[in-house]
């Protein structure tokens, strides 16, 4: 019995192939429209960094390279934290090898500033003055700032309970102290990576060095009047940053070179 050709199976359209992407690689996004195919390369793109993520990261950098120069001076930064007792600030401070006399000057001059916003905050303005001048732990004991927690594990964490009972003043809006204390934290650990990074020779009697610690701490304690007690008068203003300097110059204090 006489057979006829064996038919051949029908070509596989190569269109076709290329737009299921079997029988190769695919390196780019492809789409049919009309007659032709347009392709078009696909952009491979990293999910965008938080916008915190990088400026702590830059704030990183900027603190090794000042501790690099500045051998072992200390760095603050601080986190607002709300617990179920009220509003904390979590203090953290880095440094290569944590100083007693570094540790006790931070916690002393953060709980007189404590303090003296709490005075400003009720209007007391006349017990800020006298806060100022008297060595009075009165003042202190009734503002009655709190240690929830402490930890040392390079970098060293202090938390801080600044307001209790007001756990909902960050979610509300309100000003609270622990947001009023961190931003002068945030204005003192500016200044001292700007102090350590332009300091030449600067001894702390050094004229230019003093000028420039003074403008910064200046510029800190504004920041904490104007959080604490934005509808005070420019001159009230002016007299409690009188106040609040010899604290925030204390932080601002570099330690000597020698040699």
């Amino acid at each position: 019995m006489e057979m006829g050709p064996i038919p051949k199976p029908p070509k596989k359209d190569s269109s076709q192939g290329e737009q299921s992407g079997q029988g190769r690689e695919i390196t780019g996004t492809e789409a049919q429209t009309g007659g032709g195919l347009e392709r078009f390369s696909r952009v491979e793109q990293r999910p965008a960094a938080p916008p915190g993520a990088l400026r702590r990261a830059r704030e990183r950098e900027q603190r090794k390279a000042a501790q690099s120069i500045g051998g072992n001076e200390f760095d603050l930064s601080s986190e607002v934290k709300v617990t179920s007792d009220g509003t904390a600030l979590q203090v953290r401070i880095d440094q290569k090898q944590l100083v007693a006399h570094d540790f006790t000057t931070i916690l002393s001059a953060l709980t007189r500033l404590h303090t003296k916003g709490r005075l400003i905050q009720q209007g007391r303005f006349a017990d800020l003055s006298a806060s100022a001048h008297a060595q009075d732990n009165r003042f202190v004991e009734e503002a009655n700032l709190i240690i929830t927690n402490v930890t040392y594990n390079s970098p060293a964490l202090l938390t801080l309970l600044t307001d209790p009972g007001t756990a909902t003043a960050v979610v509300t809006g309100a000003v609270t102290l622990a947001l009023a204390l961190q931003k002068v934290i945030e204005s003192i650990a500016h200044a001292r990576i700007e102090l350590v990074k332009t300091r030449r020779t600067i001894q702390d009697q050094d004229l230019e060095g003093r000028q420039k610690q003074i403008a910064f701490a200046l510029d800190a304690a504004g920041k904490y009047v104007n959080a604490v007690c934005a509808s005070c008068d420019q001159e009230t203003k002016e007299k409690m940053v009188q106040t609040l300097v010899p604290d925030i110059s204390e932080l601002l204090t570099l330690k000597r070179k020698h040699g």
